[in-house]
C-alpha cells in the first residue's frame, strides 16, 4: 500500500534529482507537482461531497417510503397495493440516484482528464525549454572549445 513514507521518499528522490542539476528547476517541479495535486484533491473532494448529498437524499427517500409500510391497512389487497407502491417507488428512486451518481463520476473523470492533459502540456513545454537551454549551453561550450583550439593550432603551424 502506498503511504506517506513512500510519498515522502518519492518526493525526496525526485526533488533531489532535479535539485542536483538546477535548484530552480527542483523548486519549479515541486510547485507544479503541488498545484496538480491540489487540483486532483479538489476534484475528489467535490465528487465525494456530491456523492454524500445524493446518498443521503436516497436514504431519506427510502426511509420515507418504508414508513408507508408501518401502517397496515385493514384488507390484505390494500397491503399488497401498498407494497407494490413502495417497491415501485424504490425502483424509481434507485434509477434516479444511480443516474445522478454516474453523472457525478463522469464529470469528475472529465475534470481529472483535463488536469492530466494540462499537466502533460506544461511538462512538454518545460521539457522543450530545458532542451533548448541545454542545447544552447552545449553549443556555447563547443564554440568556446573551438575558439580555444584555433590559436593552439595556429601556434603549432607557425612553429
Amino acid at each position: 500500500m502506498f503511504d506517506i513514507k513512500d510519498m515522502t521518499r518519492f518526493m525526496n528522490e525526485a526533488y533531489g534529482k532535479f535539485a542536483a542539476f538546477e535548484p530552480a528547476a527542483g523548486k519549479e517541479f515541486f510547485r507544479t507537482f503541488g498545484e496538480i495535486n491540489e487540483r486532483f484533491a479538489r476534484i475528489g473532494l467535490k465528487a465525494a461531497e456530491e456523492t454524500v448529498d445524493v446518498t443521503a437524499k436516497w436514504a431519506r427517500d427510502n426511509i420515507r417510503l418504508a414508513g408507508k409500510l408501518a401502517t397496515v391497512p385493514e384488507k390484505p389487497v390494500e397491503y399488497v397495493k401498498l407494497v407494490n407502491e413502495v417497491i415501485s417507488g424504490e425502483v424509481d428512486i434507485a434509477s434516479e440516484n444511480v443516474a445522478l451518481l454516474a453523472e457525478q463520476a463522469r464529470k469528475a473523470q472529465m475534470e481529472a482528464v483535463e488536469v492530466m492533459l494540462e499537466a502533460g502540456k506544461a511538462m512538454r513545454e518545460e521539457a522543450v525549454k530545458a532542451t533548448e537551454k541545454a542545447a544552447a549551453e552545449v553549443t556555447e561550450v563547443a564554440n568556446k572549445a573551438t575558439r580555444a583550439t584555433k590559436p593552439a593550432k595556429a601556434a603549432t603551424k607557425a612553429a
